[in-house]
């Protein structure tokens, strides 16, 4: 009686332990016999079981909705005909193509390398153990990216179900301030100015969410950075149709309105200061982050400092266009006078 008691939940376990090897060991270019299945259930569990068992078990599990997949034949045996299954294996969830692909994006996310590996780990458990791909190198987090995206993500929820319900929003476009604020922008009389906006489309890229729109009353197509928009409300007017803009008649396609580059600076850190417009706090704000801070401020100009590696901070100031005049490290100084009489000689101006 003990004997028949001790059977049963070995009899119980065969399903799973088939399972298992299948999910752990097969794929559609390495596929299991059912002879094989058998050998691995000894090896890996000490179990042993029928052939017919095997069989029936693996039918259950595929009549049961596990990704389960078989070569089917004819044969004859013993003068009758019938079918027979062949090279068992398991539909992984994420093709070799799809595991790769996801590993290579995570190969260059901004995401600090920890967290990277540990969904790299978990990628593993959802495709064939034969395909599974490995970060090839360490990751370089950009600063402040998880939480930027963090505040922006519902923000970014809300303006999906806008496009989606095809409605026109309120809000209100942010700037910076030297007070260490952000603002709304105002419009020509001083006041806070509201939004109205027909909400097209919305783009992830550089860490960040973009929203492509058209102001309510005019023709014009624009894309907003989602980090600069706040109190938005969707509202219950219809948008406009957007195949009556003449700029997205054709249909909306990204390069049409925004461009990607990407750009590496390398050395250590340094304060890097500033003597720049009021308007280049936002840009500012938005491309160092934490590590950019207001020092002092008048009405026309303000002084400022970022902790940036000098070529990441150089690049930055010659994109404001004329202005943000850098102040230091006296060798950025001097690297900055350079480029900008280079710059002048190339345009025609004074050698």
């Amino acid at each position: 009686m003990g004997s028949g008691r001790e059977k049963e939940p070995a009899k119980a376990l065969l399903i799973v332990y088939i399972l298992q090897i299948l999910r752990e060991t097969s794929d559609a270019a390495h596929p299991l016999s059912q002879q094989r299945i058998l050998e691995l259930l000894a090896e890996r569990y000490g179990m042993t079981a029928e052939r017919k068992a095997v069989r029936r078990n693996l039918l259950r599990l595929q009549e049961a909705g596990f990704p389960l997949h078989c070569r089917e034949t004819q044969r004859v045996t013993k003068g009758k005909r019938g079918s027979v299954s062949l090279d068992w294996y398991w539909e992984h969830a994420l093709s070799p193509e799809d595991a790769a692909l996801l590993t290579d994006a995570l190969q260059f996310t901004p995401v600090r390398e920890g967290r990277t590996r540990q969904i790299a780990e978990t990628l593993a458990a959802f495709t064939s153990r034969y395909e599974t791909a490995d970060l090839l190198a360490r990751t370089v987090p950009r600063a402040e990216a998880a939480e930027r995206l963090s505040r922006q993500k519902p923000l970014a929820a809300l303006l999906a179900r806008a496009i989606a319900e095809k409605k026109k929003i309120l809000c209100w476009s942010d700037h910076f301030e030297a007070d260490g604020k952000w603002h709304h922008d105002r419009d020509g009389g001083g006041q806070d100015r509201r939004l109205k906006m027909n909400p097209y489309a919305l783009f992830g890229a550089d860490g960040q969410y973009f929203l492509l729109g058209n102001l309510d009353g005019e023709e014009a197509v624009r894309m907003y950075r989602v980090g600069r928009l706040s109190g938005v409300e969707v509202t219950d007017e219809a948008a406009r149709p957007q195949k009556s803009l003449a700029a997205l008649e054709g249909g909306v396609w990204p390069a049409q309105f925004l461009e990607m580059g990407e750009e590496a600076y390398f050395g250590s850190p340094e304060r890097c200061t500033f003597d720049m417009a009021p308007e280049a706090l936002t840009s500012l704000m938005e491309t160092f982050g934490r590590r950019a801070r207001v020092l002092s401020a008048t009405i026309n100009s303000v002084q400022a400092e970022a902790e940036a590696v000098p070529d990441a901070a150089a690049a930055w100031a010659l994109r404001q266009g004329g202005r943000v005049k850098v102040t230091g490290p006296p060798h950025l100084v001097r690297a900055m006078k350079e480029t900008a009489a280079a710059m002048a000689k190339l345009y025609g101006g004074a050698p």
